[in-house]
């Protein structure tokens, strides 16, 4: 196997670190990672012509090379993984690392915000949270010369998290929730529980902050600090459910030595992230798009913070996938909050139809639709102006896409 130690000097010489073919600009390192529906080792020849230097593959490839060098190993993730964790360690940046069943993205955001008031903070960008978002961070993202790292560190099955950890050793662990999301590889809250709480596992580790409605779960024992609604910053901009997420945040800034006053005049900046519960309106139409993605507590906090209008307030749900076993018991109980906050809906996926026999037995409308363009085509011509449309569900779904065609 070719070790990092050699492949990482060579890595100097290269633009960037890529697994998809189409993010390829000229002089990058690609590596052909294998996953369940792709093969990277079919974008081989698309890669050189968007101008790789080099590419590593796995040991057993025996196809061209396309006029790149190739490096063969075991297996392309293992070293892109060894080579961020050796980039890391040799720059030794502390890192505060975010994980949760929800609001790990709003909470690393807002972290960084506060924090970049008195330091020089990296980030991992956007929702770069896997076994390869983070390596890509690390070696595309960071520069060196940040005195923080803020990394978004997330799971689908026990064990993910502690090879994140191994590579970006936490400083501080952050835990937001623990909730049934991604739920499909586990059995309980507990064994949930048991794999974020691997973010505090690294010797390292010096400090947790954790929501205070978790924190009777066996979590390593270590200083911890603890957070609920009630410590949240005054942010009449953000609903509660998003709100909850500066609390952790300007609990960590503090504790790097932020000022309070600069602490609010930054939360007075931050907005709701791009399909995470923007409001806009359109011909008179009140559009919610709160489709980035969908769990039991993000549905509930969205059909909550719903704002009052003139007309009817309309559901466009999709069903929340991820959820295996627990999948009937989350839309059953999402269901009971959506029809006392919705007067219709307009539903998408078979999982989600708890919700249509709730809607029915209330005796409210309910409409039920095999793929997202039909239910959009039945909702364009429904609405009118005063009307309210929230838009959530999984991000298969593509509901953002209904936003999309009314900010045209």
């Amino acid at each position: 196997m070719v070790r990092e130690k050699i492949l990482l000097p060579y890595f100097d010489a290269c633009s960037i670190a890529a697994v998809d073919s189409m993010k390829v600009i000229p002089g990058a390192l690609f590596f052909a990672l294998k996953g369940k529906r792709v093969d990277g080792h079919n974008f081989l020849e698309e890669a050189s012509r968007k101008g790789a230097k080099a590419a590593v593959v796995q040991n057993s490839y025996n196809g061209p090379s396309f006029g790149m060098e190739l490096f063969p190993v075991e297996d392309p993730l293992t070293q892109l993984q060894l080579m961020a964790k050796e980039r890391h360690k040799s720059r030794g940046t502390p890192v505060i690392g975010v994980t949760g069943s929800v609001g790990k993205t709003s909470t690393k955001e807002a972290i960084w915000q506060l924090l970049s008031t008195k330091f020089v903070v990296g980030k991992t960008p956007g929702n770069a949270n896997s076994q390869v978002g983070v390596p890509l961070a690390i070696l595309n993202d960071m520069t060196g010369e940040e005195e923080i790292a803020v990394f978004e560190m997330g799971l689908s099955h026990q064990g993910n998290l502690k090879r994140l950890v191994d590579i970006a050793p936490p400083k501080v662990g952050v835990i937001t929730a623990i909730e049934l999301v991604h739920a499909e590889n586990f059995d309980s809250l507990e064994d949930i529980a048991k794999a974020k709480g691997e973010i505090l596992s690294h010797p390292d580790t010096e400090w947790a902050v954790i929501h205070k409605n978790i924190q009777n779960y066996p979590f390593r024992q270590m200083p911890a600090y603890y957070y609920g609604i009630e410590d949240a910053p005054v942010a009449p901009q953000l609903p509660e459910h998003l709100r909850i997420n500066l609390a952790a945040a300007a609990l960590i800034a503090r504790r790097f030595g932020v000022e309070e006053e600069k602490i609010l005049k930054e939360v007075a900046k931050i907005h709701p992230f791009e399909r995470r519960f923007e409001v806009f309106t359109s011909m008179g139409i009140t559009i919610v798009n709160d489709a980035y993605n969908a769990s039991e507590p993000s549905m509930v906090g969205a059909l909550k913070s719903l704002p009052q209008v003139t007309g009817r307030r309309i559901g466009a749900i999709g069903e929340m996938l991820e959820l295996g076993r627990f999948s009937q018991h989350c839309h059953e109980n999402v269901a009971k909050v959506a029809v006392e906050n919705l007067d219709e809906v307009f539903l998408v996926g078979e999982g989600s139809k708890p919700i249509l026999t709730a809607f029915q037995e209330a005796g409210k409308s309910a409409q039920f639709f095999s793929d997202p363009r039909a239910l959009f085509n039945a909702l364009k011509v429904h609405i009118a102006p005063g009307d309210l449309v929230l838009l959530k569900g999984s991000r298969f779904w593509g509901l953002s896409d209904f936003a999309d065609d009314y900010r045209r």
